[in-house]
């Protein structure tokens, strides 16, 4: 088998052709990121200064990791070329490293804000945080103190549809995090004349229902119908609209002989129901759009409080950022000009307001729709796994990620990698054959992403034959005689020193990133639960002459990302 993957000629295509938009779609351990890292460096190879390249992450961590890799091949690269115009342009962008755009999306919207605050019109020694909590509550209470009477009577309205203060205040939270989707709202001064309409509505009803009875008063389908005429007759102001809502139209009510037609009967009681309820909704969106208006009010008390302090959300930058290039041609063009290339990684967990930056960025021409404008050729190059969207309640979802690809795919290309290199064939196997059935094929691809078979990517040759797991078993009669838990303590020793001694002497196979090779007892480690036990496994490791050392690695362990991986699977076995 060839040691190149199955899909070698989607990995060239992605890192080579850097002229072409490119959305590439993969799925864990199929090394995508690697290819983001290899397109970055053909940029460099190419002559592309490493200022005029983005490549942007999902988290600090990340972007660390990737600055760090793409030094690391930089100088790598660096020590293998021989002297010329490639070595030149390498040395150029090791040299200019500290000017490297490697950031998470928010720290690249920061960078721009800072860089043309009185634009943006932000202070340039902004800051990123929230207000302080009491000082929302006092904004609040200085909100409510200042209502004017109409909006007074429009809050009492909207407590007797069943708003609170905590409603309020969560709803206030909402729009804070999400000011970019706020609606424009018209302002109606009066609310909506609904109540006539219903009385009119319900009169037309009773007449009908009138008509139709033939038998007793006492029928339960009448009884209930008259409880929502009732009601209706009742209503003088519009506070009491909500509780028409409530009243039900049972469904299985009534007797067929007491009425001409029953069926024609409960048809036009559900239909003044159902039109009865479209008027009270009407009337509460009215009251819903006038309150929305009085805490637009109280949101722009909170963002001038948070001028004046220079504090900025996370949300806030990018909606700053968003607004930025979106709204100024110069500066959208200064930043189109010195980013000529974007490489996004997770692109799944992106939301609409960093799509939206990203392609007003990658765009070119006067439009100022991300949806609808042109984008340059190459200019951005995206990696995601739309199964691996996990941030819908930060807003990053499969529509929008679907729709951006559908975007950049209608002026470029779209692969997918399917090789992966993480894991053995026989966990390949599995998992495909489990999230086949689970997944399955998708309904509508935009919510519902399909389940795409992966390949191991290891070939015949290098296929270790024995399990990653061995239990060790002793046999009944090596226990059953045993007294006490040192002597089991020593049994269970001497299993794995004789475990230990066959794995080594038979061969058996590890792969390293270099490759496969023979296990040797340096890769091995033991661990159990005290010193106290270092003489039990000191004398069954000299029973089979197997070199050994005792180390106190507990802090050592606690410090790597596998030890920590594991402990929160078996953390979450036991629970």
């Amino acid at each position: 088998m060839s040691d190149r993957p199955i899909d070698h000629s989607e990995r060239e295509f992605a890192k080579n052709q850097t002229n072409v938009n490119i959305s590439l779609e993969a799925g864990a351990g199929t090394g995508k990121t690697t290819v983001l890292i290899d397109r970055y460096l053909e940029l460099i190879k190419s002559g592309i200064p490493i200022e005029e390249i983005a490549a942007i992450t999902f988290t600090v961590k990340a972007a660390r990791e990737m600055s760090w890799r793409i030094r690391e091949k930089l100088e790598q690269l660096r020590d293998e070329s021989t002297r010329g115009i490639g070595r030149e342009y390498i040395e150029n962008a090791l040299i200019n490293f500290n000017k490297a755009t490697i950031k998470t999306i928010h720290s690249f919207a920061l960078s721009m804000l800072k860089e043309r605050p009185f634009e943006a019109s932000v202070d340039p020694e902004l800051v990123i945080g929230e207000l302080e909590n009491d000082e929302i509550d006092t904004l609040f209470r200085r909100w409510l103190a200042s209502l004017s009477e109409d909006e007074v009577a429009v809050l009492s309205k909207a407590i007797k549809t069943g708003l609170s203060v905590d409603n309020l205040k969560n709803t206030l939270k909402i729009l804070l995090d999400s000011l970019d989707l706020l609606p424009a709202i018209e302002e109606e001064e009066q609310p909506p004349q609904v109540i006539p309409l219903i009385k009119e509505k319900i009169e037309e009803t009773d007449e009908i229902v009138n008509n139709q009875l033939k038998g007793s008063t006492d029928d339960k389908l009448y009884k209930n119908f008259l409880n929502l005429k009732e009601a209706v007759d009742s209503l003088e102001c519009d506070d009491n609209l909500v509780s028409l809502l409530d009243i039900k139209i049972k469904q299985n009510l009534g007797i067929a002989p007491n009425w001409k037609d029953k069926q024609f009967v409960l048809n036009t009681i559900n239909d003044a129901k159902s039109y009865i309820d479209s008027q009270v909704n009407v009337w509460c969106s009215w009251v819903s759009n006038r309150l929305l208006l009085s805490i637009v009010r109280l949101i722009n008390m909170i963002y001038e409080r948070k001028k004046e302090l220079s504090i900025l959300t996370y949300d806030d930058i990018l909606i700053k950022a968003r607004d930025l290039i979106r709204n100024n041609p110069e500066v959208r063009n200064y930043f189109r000009k010195k980013y000529r290339y974007l490489l996004i990684d997770e692109f799944q967990d992106t939301d609409p307001l960093q799509v939206e930056i990203a392609y007003l960025i990658a765009g070119s021409g006067d439009s100022t729709d991300w949806q609808s404008t042109k984008l340059r050729d190459g200019s951005i190059f995206i990696v995601g796994d739309p199964k691996q969207s996990i941030y819908h309640f930060r807003r990053a979802d499969l529509p929008t990620y679907r729709h951006a690809e559908d975007i950049l795919v209608g002026q470029g290309e779209k692969k997918m990698l399917y090789s992966n290199f993480r894991s053995t064939p026989t966990i390949i196997n599995w998992v495909n054959k489990t999230f086949s059935e689970i997944i399955g094929e998708a309904g509508d691809e935009h919510i519902d992403p399909p389940y795409t078979p992966i390949r191991a990517h290891i070939s015949d040759e290098t296929h270790i034959k024995h399990s990653s797991i061995v239990f060790l078993l002793p046999k009944i009669e090596d226990v059953c005689e045993l007294k006490g838990v040192d002597e089991f303590r020593e049994v269970e020793a001497n299993y794995i020193a004789s475990t230990i001694n066959k794995i080594v002497s038979n061969g058996w196979k590890i792969r390293t990133e270099d490759g496969v090779r023979s296990i040797s007892y340096g890769d091995i480690a033991i661990l159990y639960m005290a010193n106290t036990q270092n003489t039990i496994y000191e004398q069954a490791m000299l029973n089979y002459n197997i070199p050994y050392a005792f180390i106190n690695a507990d802090h050592i362990l606690e410090e790597t990302h596998e030890i920590r991986g594991l402990k929160t699977i078996l953390e979450a076995i036991r629970n």
